[in-house]
């Protein structure tokens, strides 16, 4: 068992590790959304969105394997967990994706008739073993809070991907396969030197097969209700996704999804959070989790509110860099608000859930969110055929998902926000409203005085909550 300054000081080191690949893949991103789209075509950065959009997917074929363990051997030591159990279904997991992957690639070969797609789903089908393996040594390494090695995984992913693009964009290299493939490479370094650092687990004797495979099946049947949760929650905005390609054309999904990605930037540098405060909030009291609650809505609803301000700036300069682009900008207008409920909903309520174990209520949560993304969005896109509120759509799904689990989250912990989430969503319909209506100038103006008042209006808990140290630890961690 650690003490409470052990924990303390791993849990800061892991935060300083995790910000430093945040930063990298901010780095990464921006690249990505925006000076690769100066370089390519609209099609070309279209089908590098698709593959993107596939790849998000591929944790599907684990069917809960990653996120069992990872919530069975949560708040444990690396020194505490049978690294040969662990080892072996590593290896079974290495023969159940290889088959997977095999069998996109026969579906890409005889069944896609566009070359360009098939193209795409061959890449996707390599990209799932490699990320899935990943994904499982990585999971592990989170749960038993040695995060600071994950993240020096993705410092060296996203270091090389990004000498590789930069490489590339110098080049001028239009064909979107090559950065795929340069994306795809980085992933498969990152997994080696997660490999490295968990060769005691991978090179440990093989365990009885017999258990092992009972030792899959309990991971599946625990973590298969947060790999659904998981995907549900991702399918809110990649049913609108879907559909847009479908119902409009790859060039349409290319310039939605550049909007997508330009929200990405505000949740970056804070997404990693939550993969920190999973295995430090597992050690805490109740009573703590309530202050905790409270103190990371607040500084959520002050970071995330502050992207209304930022818009109008970000309109002009992508307005001049990326004049081709210029339609993502108004798709913006309908996508930024996500922030604010998908940031606070993915560092926040979906880590709470998991770590009072309500796992069942996440995945209810996300599987509603799904339907109601589903009823609106097919009715915007396949009746109504109207792009804008098919982004309507998409973002009110998010709004309802994050509002649905906060209410639960505040009956589960006997708080009231009912008041924080009134202000947060006028906040929203101000920002959409002004957009639409009003020039740059007094839309600026609108957003920034109504931000003002916000940070006015919730003074005295900034005063309350913010001066204190953020996290307190005790030495009992919930199992």
């Amino acid at each position: 068992m650690e003490t409470m300054e052990t924990l303390k000081k791993r849990t800061l080191l892991n935060l300083k590790a995790a910000f430093v690949s945040q930063l990298f893949s901010f780095l990464v991103s921006m690249i990505m959304s925006i000076v690769v789209p100066k370089v390519i075509d609209v099609e070309q950065f279209s089908y590098w969105q698709l593959f993107l959009f596939y790849a998000n997917y591929v944790g599907l074929f684990l069917f809960g394997l990653n996120d069992g363990i990872y919530l069975r051997i949560g708040g444990k030591t690396y020194s505490e967990i049978n690294k040969s159990l662990l080892g072996t279904q590593f290896k079974l997991s290495v023969i159940m994706q290889s088959v997977v992957m095999l069998l996109i690639m026969l579906y890409a070969k005889c069944f896609e008739t566009d070359i360009i797609r098939a193209l795409v789903l061959v890449r996707v089908a390599v990209y799932l073993i490699i990320f899935n393996l990943h994904g499982f040594l990585g999971y592990i390494m989170q749960a038993v809070n040695l995060v600071n090695k994950y993240s020096k995984s993705i410092i060296i992913e996203k270091a090389i991907f990004c000498i590789i693009i930069i490489g590339l964009i110098w080049k001028r290299t239009e064909a979107f396969t090559l950065y795929v493939d340069a994306y795809i490479m980085c992933k498969a370094v990152s997994f080696v030197y997660l490999m490295i650092v968990s060769r005691e687990l991978l090179f440990s004797k093989m365990y009885s097969l017999k258990t092992a495979f009972f030792e899959i099946k309990t991971n599946i049947s625990i973590g298969i209700h947060l790999m659904i949760a998981n995907i549900s929650n991702s399918m809110i905005l990649g049913i609108g996704r879907f559909l847009i390609d479908k119902r409009w054309d790859v060039i349409t999904f290319g310039k939605v999804s550049l909007a997508l990605s330009l929200v990405n930037f505000f949740l970056i540098f804070i997404s990693q959070t939550s993969i920190v405060l999973f295995p430090a909030l597992r050690c805490v009291t109740q009573k703590q989790l309530v202050n905790l609650y409270h103190k990371m809505r607040l500084v959520l609803g002050v970071t995330l509110s502050s992207v209304f301000f930022l818009y109008i700036p970000i309109k002009i300069l992508v307005s001049w860099w990326l004049p081709q682009y210029e339609k993502s900008i108004y798709y913006l207008i309908f996508l930024l608000p996500i922030c604010t409920y998908d940031g606070k909903m993915n560092i926040m309520c979906s880590t709470f859930f998991k770590v009072l174990r309500r796992e069942k209520i996440l995945l209810a949560v996300n599987v509603s969110s799904m339907f109601v993304s589903l009823m609106t969005v097919y009715t915007s896109a396949v009746i109504n055929h109207n792009l804008n509120y098919v982004l309507i759509g998409m973002t009110f799904s998010v709004a309802f998902r994050c509002i649905l689990s906060e209410i639960v989250l505040s009956k589960v912990l006997h708080v009231n926000v009912i008041k924080e989430i009134m202000e947060e969503s006028i906040l929203v319909i101000i920002f959409i409203l002004s957009s639409l209506t009003c020039n740059n100038l007094s839309a600026f103006l609108v957003n920034g005085i109504m931000y003002i008042i916000y940070i006015w209006m919730n003074r005295n808990r900034m005063k309350q909550y913010l001066p204190e140290r953020f996290i307190k630890h005790n030495q009992h961690c919930r199992r």
